[in-house]
């Protein structure tokens, strides 16, 4: 058992990287509206079909903002590691004292305890209008905790998502998104006609696992 003032430097030890984790995020977020605003996602082309920069975007806005949340999810990635073997030290030294009940913890330590097997494996990078991706709730730079029976666990590439979207057409699955730090449930009912291409909608890209 650790004592109280080993205790103590461990939660702020814990609740300093959560705070970096949340100005991660936020930095997410703003390079987001820098591709929202631009009306593109991280696959469509930055050049016109002559293979000159397109004249209907910021190209340069758009490329630094692309590279930018590539580098700041591996970076949101391999912080949730490190805050993930915090919590998990400190509930375990800690495993016999009162204090270190989740009902007494930091909303942000509370938060986090409940949900640190939750892991984000897929990122959303474009929404169409009208599909069943915005119906059901997601939004761009949203991170997919877990997409029906498919989690950080399992997930090995993107085929397994398509697999189970076609089976699951018309039917309700469950999705756990997390978005500026907090997790959310969702219903998305894949189907085809919607107005636009695929069951989906929205495009996801693999995080670095």
């Amino acid at each position: 058992m650790v004592s109280s003032t080993e205790g103590e430097q461990q939660r702020k030890q814990v609740l300093k990287l959560i705070e970096e984790k949340e100005k991660i995020e936020k930095k997410i977020e703003e390079y987001g509206v820098v591709l929202k605003n631009n009306n593109i996602g991280f696959h469509e082309p930055l050049v016109d079909e002559e293979g000159f920069p397109r004249n209907d975007i910021d190209v340069r806005s758009v490329r630094l903002a692309r590279t930018q949340i590539i580098c700041l999810q591996n970076d949101l990635k391999n912080l949730m590691k490190v805050i993930d073997e915090g919590l998990q030290k400190y509930f375990y030294d800690r495993k016999d004292v009162p204090e270190a009940s989740s009902s007494k913890l930091p909303p942000q330590m509370k938060k986090l305890s409940l949900n640190e097997n939750m892991r984000p494996f897929l990122v959303i990078n474009v929404v169409d209008p009208n599909s069943p991706g915005e119906m059901c709730g997601v939004q761009v730079n949203d991170l997919i905790c877990s997409f029906g029976s498919i989690n950080y666990t399992n997930f090995k590439d993107l085929s397994q998502i398509g697999e189970l979207v076609k089976n699951c057409e018309k039917q309700q699955v469950k999705i756990t998104v997390r978005r500026n730090g907090n997790y959310m449930d969702l219903i998305l009912v894949p189907k085809l006609g919607w107005g636009g291409n695929g069951f989906l909608g929205f495009k996801v890209a693999a995080l670095p696992h």
